[in-house]
């Protein structure tokens, strides 16, 4: 097996651009090579603080693979990895850093550097490298609802001819690695009851391994990968991971009236972006996003230095803001305080589409008051190189005492997650009369909370539900595309029973107004989809609730002739559908949350 140095010499070569050099590794990474990887054991947990590099799993996976392939052993890692993320992002950097990957594999071994590469998600549709060779190592990147329901034979955008395939290929000796696994605990358990451990192997063929990835992991698993004394030793200036654990970042939090909220939040990002800051501000709400920036332009000298980032606008413009020169500006993970005298301002207003999943760079954060999971991960977004000294500011909105007491006692609820978050804060280290914010800091207070308080203190989650061999077989039968007793959609199985905001897919597509072209056979209408894909910056994704208003509001406004035009819906299965004749009384479209 390759030594130390071997490793660190194929990371710097996989791991250059037309611009820069390689990178070298980072201590963790290593070790997560030469005690993991390399001797083929996956540990379940890799509880890391943000900022540290964690995509690079993926690196790591590919240079041990090569090698033990090299080496002709049979006994060795999976040959695809599938990397799921939960959110969807301006960008996908996950598939950026892989391409570069694959880019550089063919300088570093002209004759053995196969690799497929695929996208479930961004900007890019399913390429279907990864089903066009079993034998060939690949690399997956997917939405939890994406890849979940390609697990259970629902492939979503998948005609049902392809779902067995694509089953059978993600189930069967493959890596999968959940990013930020706190914010999908439902697909956790579901994964983890299919793979090597789950009660539904026989012990045939190479079954998925699992690996789950957090920075805010409020567990203590016994097989959990850490950061550990060996990996901070030395000097901020000698060593990125202690620059980074011990970043700056100084956290004041504050009580505003629900009327004060967005009045706060503007003049305090006004504030900080005057030195020519990357500033990020962060809401709940989509439309507090949008009022918050609208304000902020109201500042002739922040103009033109604002953008919005939600998770409600359509593909194609998430494509698009990537390019502007405010995103631009926080992708740059190395810019220094020194730098920004001759930059522009740079303010991005975020729902918690930015929390995850994006390598975002601030140099200062405003936000609202949220649970301490999504706390973390928005503290995550700023100083994450460790070379300034962020201001952080949280506005937490006064409870209505009225509400409150009508609340049941002991209940646990977003509101009171997010309230009982501000206590535990109040109680990390303080330096120079301000909190320390920092990942040391914040994994010192995660150490001192009681279970009972990182509970309470953490966002309700969905109940779950078991998964049987039952609902598997009854799955399984890809050639009923009709609904069937004892197979339910799979969604409460990727995102549990009472997930906060179901998502509904909206696509328009000219073939529905072609004459005749609803008198078709529903196996042609797959196959027309499934040479015709619908590409993913075609797609709105909205809250179901959203999309029902929507529709509502729009059947009001057609005309009578035109409420016969027909309409196709997705459930495990194509079905053109006429709303007037199937919702007499409302226009409502059903839609499976990828």
């Amino acid at each position: 097996m390759q030594g130390d140095e071997s490793f660190a010499s194929s990371f710097r070569a996989l791991t250059k651009d037309d611009q820069t050099d390689g990178f070298d590794p980072l201590r963790w990474q290593q070790r997560l090579f030469v005690d993991y990887f390399s001797r083929n054991q996956i540990p379940s947990l890799c509880d890391l603080p943000t900022g540290l590099g964690k995509t690079s799993v993926i690196l790591i996976w590919l240079i041990a693979l090569r090698q033990q392939i090299l080496e002709g052993k049979k006994d060795r890692l999976p040959t695809r990895l599938v990397y799921v993320v939960d959110r969807r992002t301006v960008v996908d950097q996950a598939t950026a850093l892989v391409e570069r990957i694959r880019k550089n594999l063919k300088g570093v071994d002209a004759h053995n550097h196969q690799l497929a590469v695929s996208t479930l998600r961004g900007q890019l549709a399913d390429n279907r490298e990864w089903t066009e060779d079993p034998s060939k190592p690949a690399i997956i990147i997917g939405t939890v609802d994406m890849i979940g329901s390609r697990l259970l034979f629902s492939g979503y955008r998948s005609s049902y001819k392809r779902r067995p395939l694509e089953a059978g290929l993600l189930g069967q000796d493959a890596l999968l690695v959940l990013d930020e696994a706190h914010l999908s605990e439902p697909f956790a358990k579901l994964i983890q009851q299919i793979s090597d451990k789950g009660p539904f192997q026989s012990g045939q063929g190479l079954p998925m391994r699992v690996m789950r990835m957090s920075a805010t992991s409020m567990e203590d698993d016994a097989d959990r990968f850490k950061l550990e004394k060996g990996d901070l030793e030395g000097t901020p200036e000698t060593n990125p991971i202690k620059q980074r654990y011990e970043a700056k970042k100084r956290l004041d939090i504050k009580d505003v009236e629900q009327d004060r909220l967005r009045k706060s939040v503007v003049g305090t990002a006004c504030e900080l972006a005057k030195d020519r800051s990357r500033v990020v501000v962060f809401v709940l709400r989509p439309d507090d996003a949008v009022a918050i920036a609208e304000a902020i332009r109201k500042d002739k000298l922040l103009r033109d230095a604002v953008e919005v980032l939600t998770g409600t606008i359509r593909g194609l413009e998430r494509d698009e803001l990537l390019k502007k020169p405010v995103l631009q500006r926080f992708l740059d993970g190395e810019e220094k305080p020194e730098e920004r005298p001759g930059k522009a301002a740079a303010v991005l207003v975020s729902t918690s589409a930015g929390e995850v999943g994006f390598d975002l760079n601030a140099d200062h954060m405003v936000c609202d008051a949220v649970p301490l999971d999504s706390m973390i991960q928005r503290l995550g977004r700023v100083n994450r190189r460790g070379y300034g000294n962020a201001i952080v500011r949280v506005f937490a909105v006064k409870r209505d005492e009225k509400k409150k007491a009508k609340s049941k006692k002991n209940e646990h609820t977003f509101e009171s997650a997010a309230a009982e978050a501000m206590s535990c804060l109040e109680q990390l280290h303080k330096s120079d009369e301000v909190l320390d914010a920092s990942p040391k800091a914040v994994d010192a207070l995660k150490e001192r909370l009681t279970k009972e308080q990182l509970f309470a203190a953490s966002a309700p989650k969905p109940a779950m539900v078991e998964l049987t061999d039952v609902l598997l077989d009854a799955w399984s039968m890809t050639t009923i595309t009709k609904p069937m007793p004892g197979r339910p959609p799979v969604a409460a199985w990727l995102r549990g029973l009472d997930a906060e905001e179901q998502q509904t897919t909206i696509a328009w597509r000219a073939e529905l107004d072609i004459e005749g072209f609803d008198q078709l056979d529903i196996d042609e209408i797959e196959e027309w989809f499934d040479a015709h894909r619908i590409l993913p910056h075609e797609t709105l994704s909205v809250p179901t609730i959203k999309a029902s208003e929507w529709m509502q509001e729009r059947w009001k406004g057609l005309p009578e002739e035109l409420r016969e035009r027909r309409c196709m819906i997705d459930q495990a299965g194509l079905e053109m559908v006429n709303l007037k004749r199937r919702y007499p009384d409302k226009a409502v479209l059903h839609r499976h949350p990828g």
